[in-house]
């Protein structure tokens, strides 16, 4: 069986709580803040015609399901708009899953799942604009990397002539929206 690549772009919504902490010398900021949310953030992929045979196939899913940062950021204010860069560490729930059937063969099924906790990278950047003294309102956008995964499609059959093994590849960009009080 010959390699074959599956490519999905997982996209949704996602939502949760965040807190920081700035040190502001003249204009220039400097800070640390993390966060936690809650995430949909999902897509299916299929393909057909493995090696050539049509009705050979492969559907593939990603899902993240909980996501996180711990960040530094630097930036400039301006009057009241603060525009910043943001880097450090990302982590987050994904669940893979994929199903690769080789029909007319219905017994030469390769079902296969993993769900683990990733850690990996973030950078980005964004604008907090300060409505009051204590509100904020930020634009931010973040690129993620979590890294490679790899596991293993058992399959159903009692004899199979091979396995499948899936590596994927959980980066992608986020962007969002926040809205923040300042003790």
């Amino acid at each position: 069986m010959a390699p074959f690549r599956v490519s999905i772009d997982p996209r949704g919504a996602l939502g949760g709580l965040q807190a920081g902490y700035n040190w502001q010398t003249g204009n220039f900021v400097l800070g640390g803040e993390a966060d936690i949310q809650i995430a949909d953030i999902e897509r299916t992929g299929r393909i057909s015609g493995l090696n050539g045979n049509p009705a050979w196939f492969n559907t593939t899913s990603e899902k993240i399901d909980g996501f996180g940062t711990a960040r530094l950021r630097a930036g400039y204010a301006f009057d009241r708009l603060l525009v910043y860069a943001t880097g450090g560490l990302a982590y987050g729930h994904i669940k893979y899953s994929s199903y690769t059937q080789f029909e007319p063969h219905a017994d030469v099924e390769y079902p296969g799942d993993a769900s683990k906790w990733k850690a990996g990278w973030t950078i980005g950047g964004g604008l907090e604009y300060a409505v009051t003294d204590h509100w904020t309102v930020r634009g931010e956008y973040l690129y993620y990397d979590l890294g490679k995964s790899s596991y293993r499609a058992e399959p159903l059959a009692a004899h199979p002539p091979f396995n499948i093994k899936h590596t994927v590849d959980a980066a992608g960009s986020i962007g969002r929206l926040a809205v923040n009080y300042k003790f």
